[in-house]
């Protein structure tokens, strides 16, 4: 788990993959399908609103 970084002990290493802790029946990729279906209804909107969106693309992305 990530602290925050005004605490004193503040580590910024990411977290080793044996600490994880993984909960059985929680969806972890829901938020990923949300954000990528907000990505597509961008893309469509800015074509609907006649911008021409071939010149970038709308995609899903996980920052940290």
């Amino acid at each position: 788990m990530k602290h925050d970084p005004m605490d004193e002990n503040f580590d910024d290493e990411d977290p080793e993959p044996e600490n994880w802790m993984w909960v059985r029946g929680v969806d972890y990729a829901a938020g990923w399908r949300n954000t990528l279906d907000a990505a597509t209804e961008l893309k469509g909107a800015t074509g609907d609103a006649g911008i021409d969106a071939t010149e970038f693309t709308s995609t899903a992305a996980n920052n940290n």
